[in-house]
């Protein structure tokens, strides 16, 4: 069984992954008989956030990525880098302002300017070069630039949410979920197209029915 890694961020849409689009990714993984393995970086999040306000809680007190993503994975997530990166097909990662804080560095007043955390960097790089698929959704564009050494293309931003974009040369996939729309029903459907595709390339099997 061909195995994906879900690279997490911690967990909410302001400060870690959103949680909307890691289930609809699992949830079109698994339909396709694809294994899903969660992973994620133990480090510091970079802030905390009250998702209700959106605005970060300054005495909140820290929280760490891998304990976070672990509410999104029901426990069942691997630390970075513990993860040797042949034992993982493909990566998906999922969108939230989260794929930009916690799994890229920061330098001061630029959010997402820096490069990707090195553990992050080293999964990646790992399956880049041997061709496997890596997909991203939403704001985890980022780190597909960050890992590609370019500039994010304001084109992508403009995609709709039920559509994919793949580039067969780099296998790279990008769908913009909620980026792109704030109807579940069409996030779903641009997430279900990133699986197909994914699928496709490992050669798994089609969707088994809903």
């Amino acid at each position: 069984m061909r195995r994906v890694g879900v690279l997490l961020a911690g967990c909410g849409a302001h400060d870690g992954s959103e949680i909307q689009e890691t289930v609809l990714v699992a949830l079109a993984l698994a339909r396709r008989g694809l294994a899903v393995e969660f992973l994620a970086p133990d480090v510091e999040q970079e802030d905390v956030v009250d998702h209700s306000t959106a605005e970060a809680e300054r005495e909140a007190a820290p929280r760490r990525v891998l304990a976070e993503a672990a509410r999104l994975a029901r426990g069942a997530v691997r630390a970075l880098p513990s993860v040797p990166p042949e034992e993982i097909d493909a990566v998906v990662v999922p969108g939230g302002l989260g794929a930009v804080k916690n799994l890229c560095l920061l330098p001061p007043g630029r959010i997402g300017g820096g490069p990707l955390r090195p553990e992050v960097a080293s999964l990646l790089s790992a399956l880049s070069e041997r061709r496997a698929p890596i997909a991203v959704i939403g704001l985890a564009e980022t780190v597909l630039a960050r890992l590609q050494d370019r500039p994010l293309d304001p084109r992508t931003m403009e995609v709709p949410a039920a559509e994919v974009v793949a580039d067969e040369e780099r296998r790279t996939l990008f769908t913009p979920g909620f980026l792109g729309s704030g109807n579940p029903l069409e996030v779903a459907e641009g997430i279900e197209l990133l699986a197909d595709r994914l699928a496709g390339w490992l050669g798994a099997g089609p969707p088994r029915p809903r």
